[in-house]
């Protein structure tokens, strides 16, 4: 019999779900308190708002989405609220294609069937205002709390599937996600928020910012929080030695953020940094079980300058220069040889620019074109043991490696948005990177968007795109005891096909079906040499994965919103013909906005559905269903927002796969939790 298992998730407080419903009894009878009604975002018709949605990231000028030669979700602020997201990982999860692994160290980001745990979602490209956050060690980006930019401060989010690299270069394998922040003038005063979180959390925020007279538009937001541990069974451990594989007190959490942005005349000055310390519960790389001493700490931050304006009617010019820096510390706790701690050190720094233009001919056909440039100065590695002299020699402490790298790359592109009748354009673009570390690629895309009929949008595209290998991934060893370098890696490339059929069935409900096709190749992959059994990253593999999604969009008079997709994709490792580890192949969403009592009180409600999962160990993590559900109220009294949110609603029991650095063949996820926030706005 499995043993009794402390579940904190799983202790769901009576009091906060009586809250829950006093919060939607009161906002139902108390709308004649609120001095000031907010903004109805229900008022347009679906035709209004999709004459509304724009997307910048596609092309890097403003169009249409149904004009975009990508298949595009957006995002909103009210979106972010009304579901209760907690970081960008939880965002993408809920929309057609994607998916989120969470090792309870990290969370990391699927989408088409393709999510290799421990990639440090290094192929998605992610952008703030433009400007890229993948760092230079691990090439990753943070989707959960280790993200510089607090899903808080998203005005909207631009998700953007397929390759891009013809606009932007490495990284945009599998999609891009163009994050837009806040403005000053939508904050307006000071904001306060405080929130109770499960498993003892708390977390509180403080934002300032407006509109001076002289046009200046700015805000600061700073926040932190801190979740405390829970324990953790792990049967890979039900042994004595390691407390009948109960894990005590794990998991415990602890992050900061601070970002500010002020925009004056086109001109755009933003910073932003983020901190997080997590500690590990799953005894990642043989660490001591039921240690809390193995921990893992992030922190990361960027300065960007921007000035955006037109030069001309037609002509658009943007200019950038960003400077990002990260550093990552790990501790890991070991019993060989004597007790030891073993220390992993990361850090990068960079500065990155970038010029483009964007022309509209008299035709209508507009034209982009731009360069980029990208100086890695410092790309350190390092890794040691401390602390058992009284075991082994001090000689033999390491550091197994000690690596510091420099690096750059360039890169040049141009893009024809050709109208070549009213109701048909075709978007072709090319673009040519240099690496100072592995040489030179150019990647093409070329796309046919056409209305063949009134409201009936048909897409046809095909793109390619790469990776550059990560530092870690040429340069991290060991010393040679398991691993080894290899400096000849080589980038990884994807060639995709996709179609897409875009239907207005009426004014207020908008489908969309997609089918498509990709085959990555060059995978890097840790491989073992039989020359020596040592591990190294190589080029090897190719991946090929077909797959269809379908989408009902629908935003009614009433207020009522709802969104429904279901996703299809079997994916495949080709050199073993064997599906591929972590790739759910069937997907379903369900997310649906309630206007409870318009405007005061509203209601969001999401449903998850993911199929099984293989895992490392070839077995199979098994499917799950998954409910959120989040009330907001702000009628009570002016300025003040209520907002409660009971995730997994129906305390699903559901593991995901763990990495080949796990013993676990599934790392188990919280059961129901909440989170409860109030927040003033003065």
């Amino acid at each position: 019999m499995r043993p009794l298992t402390h579940r904190m998730g799983s202790l769901f407080p009576g009091w906060i779900l009586y809250l829950l419903v006093m919060i939607l009894i009161a906002g139902l009878s108390a709308t004649a308190l609120a001095d000031e009604d907010p903004v109805d975002y229900t008022e347009f018709s679906l035709e209004d708002l999709f004459e509304m949605d724009v997307v910048y990231g596609a092309s890097k000028h403003q169009q249409k989405t149904e004009e975009a030669p990508s298949s595009i979700s957006i995002i909103t602020a009210e979106d972010i609220e009304i579901f209760g997201y907690r970081t960008l990982g939880e965002v993408l999860a809920s929309l057609r294609g994607f998916y989120m692994t969470d090792d309870r160290n990290y969370q990391y980001v699927g989408v088409r069937g393709f999510g290799r745990p421990g990639d440090y979602n290094s192929r998605l490209l992610v952008l703030v205002d433009g400007a890229p956050l993948n760092e230079g060690v691990y090439g990753g980006v943070g989707s959960d709390r280790t993200l510089q930019i607090p899903v808080g401060n998203i005005q909207r989010m631009e998700i953007i599937r397929g390759p891009a690299s013809c606009l932007y270069g490495t990284n945009a394998l599998f999609g891009v996600i163009n994050i837009v922040t806040k403005e000053g003038h939508e904050i307006d005063g000071v904001q306060v928020e405080g929130s109770l979180l499960s498993f003892g959390g708390k977390h509180g925020r403080l934002q300032v910012g407006g509109l001076t007279d002289s046009g200046v538009n700015w805000y600061i937001t700073g926040e932190a929080g801190k979740i405390d541990g829970q324990d953790h069974y792990f049967p890979e451990f039900d042994y004595p030695e390691y407390n009948d594989g109960v894990f005590t007190d794990g998991d415990t959490e602890k992050w900061s953020h601070l970002f500010g942005k002020a925009t004056y005349n086109g001109l755009t000055l933003e910073g932003m940094f983020a901190q997080r310390k997590k500690w590990i519960p799953t005894s990642p790389w043989e660490t001591n079980f039921d240690d809390n001493r193995t921990w893992t700490d992030d922190r990361t931050g960027l300065v960007i300058v921007r000035y955006q304006k037109p030069v001309t009617e037609a002509t658009d010019l943007t200019a950038r220069v960003n400077y990002g820096w990260y550093d990552y510390e790990g501790e890991y706790a070991y019993w060989w040889d004597g007790d030891y701690i073993n220390y992993d050190i990361g850090d990068s720094r960079w500065l990155a620019s970038e010029v483009s233009v964007s022309h509209t001919l008299s035709s209508g056909h507009v034209l982009d074109f731009g360069a980029e440039y990208r100086n890695d100065s410092r790309i350190f590695q390092k890794n040691y043991d401390e602390g058992y002299e009284e075991y082994v020699p001090e000689d033999d402490w390491g550091p197994y490696v000690d690596d510091t790298q420099t690096g750059s790359n360039w890169g040049v592109y141009a893009q024809a948005e050709l109208h070549l009748r009213e109701n048909w354009q075709l978007t072709a673009g090319l673009r040519h990177d240099d690496y100072s570390t592995f040489g030179s690629t150019t990647n093409p895309r070329i796309a046919s968007v056409a209305e063949v009929t009134d409201g009936t949008i048909i897409k046809a595209l095909y793109g390619q795109a790469f990776r550059a290998p990560s530092a870690y991934e040429m340069y991290y060893h060991d010393g040679g005891n398991t691993t080894k370098p290899n400096p000849l890696l080589g980038p990884e490339n994807i060639a995709t096909y996709e179609f897409i059929w875009e239907q207005h069935l009426r004014h207020d409900l908008h489908s969309s079906v997609s089918v498509f096709y990709y085959e990555n190749k060059n995978l890097v992959e840790e491989y073992v040499d039989p020359d020596d059994d040592l591990l190294v990253f190589i080029n090897r593999g190719t991946i090929q994965s077909v797959g269809a999604e379908a989408e009902l969009d629908g935003r009614f008079a009433s207020g009522w919103r709802g969104r429904l997709s279901y996703s299809y994709q079997e994916t495949k490792d080709q050199e073993f013909d064997l599906t591929l580890t972590n790739s759910p192949q069937q997907m379903v969403k369900l997310n649906v906005m309630a206007p409870l009592r318009r405007p005061t009180t509203r209601a969001g409600f999401e449903l998850q559905y993911f199929s099984n999962r293989k895992t490392y160990y070839d077995t199979y993590a098994e499917g799950y269903l998954l409910a959120n559900l989040t009330v907001v109220n702000q009628g009570l009294y002016s300025g003040l927002k209520i907002r409660g949110t009971v995730y997994n609603l129906l305390d699903t029991d559901y593991a995901h796969p763990g990495g080949i650095e796990h013993w676990q063949q599934f790392i188990p996820q919280d059961g129901r939790s909440y989170r409860l926030t109030v927040s003033l706005h003065f």
